[in-house]
């Protein structure tokens, strides 16, 4: 583990129109001790090619750069992957269709080695627009900014959302909380694979700036799930992804069984809201075609 180094983990998978704002964003950084750990996910475009263009370009800006090549796993067959390469003091993680404010890492940082009381830290995010960048959702400051314990805002979604870029860990303590650096492989739900067991054993420090920009692409596997059949399996991906998470963390029978419940009665709620949702939609067209 290099004091001082902050390691970047970022599963690429079809990334070549995002890669370059990405690794732009990480060369124009304002603290420059970083390794970055690409992972090619099966990328079928110019991913792999715009990867390799790189190499150079990093070595010159002193950046430690490493590419992983694998078979399309998903997200969370890449994270776990790229966690094994991770010599860092200090982690995050990102998407590649994302990036970085040019003082984000700094940021984030400084205040844990400000408030070495706190074993990771969360910033603010803004959604934009992938087509022109704009922001299309700002937050504004946590709810609960001086809250240490943050893990039932994860699993029931109550505070803020899951952004990959908006949190870094210090990797002596990630270590003890995800054991072999390994997380559940599973399609979606790496954030909540990180996040929760962090959130769990550790106490999170707040950063009232935003650090990150979480690009929203309407054609994306997050904003493609629109027909009730995919909406309600999406629950169940979700459900079954918390209750692998919650069986990795070690938490009394008693409170594991009680946690289970309430995210069944979550998704039940949910799954009753899409079935509504759809049915008044299906209702209010045949009532347009009547008339």
């Amino acid at each position: 583990m290099q004091k001082g180094l902050v390691s970047i983990i970022i599963p690429c998978y079809n990334g070549e129109q995002y890669i370059d704002r990405c690794f732009k964003a990480l060369i124009n950084q304002t603290y420059k001790n970083l390794e970055v750990i690409a992972v090619n996910d099966g990328s079928t475009d110019n991913t792999s090619q715009i990867l390799n263009k790189y190499i150079d370009i990093f070595k010159d800006n002193k950046i430690i750069f490493k590419i992983i090549n694998q078979e399309n796993m998903g997200q969370a067959g890449a994270v776990n992957n790229a966690l094994k390469q991770v010599c860092g003091e200090f982690l995050v993680w990102q998407d590649c269709d994302d990036y970085y404010e040019n003082d984000a890492i700094e940021s984030l940082k400084n205040y844990l080695e400000q408030n070495t009381d706190m074993d990771f830290v969360r910033g603010e995010s803004v959604s934009r627009d992938s087509e022109d960048l704009n922001v299309i959702l700002y937050k504004g400051k946590s709810k609960y900014p001086n809250s240490r314990k943050i893990f039932d805002f994860y699993v029931f979604e109550t505070d803020s959302y899951m952004y990959p870029g908006i949190f870094m860990v210090r990797m002596e303590f990630f270590d003890k909380c995800v054991k072999n650096r390994e997380i559940y492989t599973s399609r979606a739900g790496q954030n909540w694979q990180l996040i929760l067991p962090l959130a769990y054993y550790g106490k999170c420090g707040y950063l009232n700036k935003v650090v990150y920009n979480y690009i929203i692409i309407n054609e994306s596997h997050s904003h493609s799930v629109n027909k009730m059949k995919d909406l309600l399996k999406r629950c169940n991906e979700h459900k079954d992804i918390l209750f692998h998470v919650l069986n990795s963390i070690d938490m009394p029978k008693r409170e594991l069984k009680n946690y289970k419940k309430k995210i069944e009665i979550k998704y039940l709620k949910r799954k009753v809201r899409i079935i509504l949702s759809k049915a008044k939609s299906f209702l209010l067209r045949r009532k347009n075609d009547r008339d």
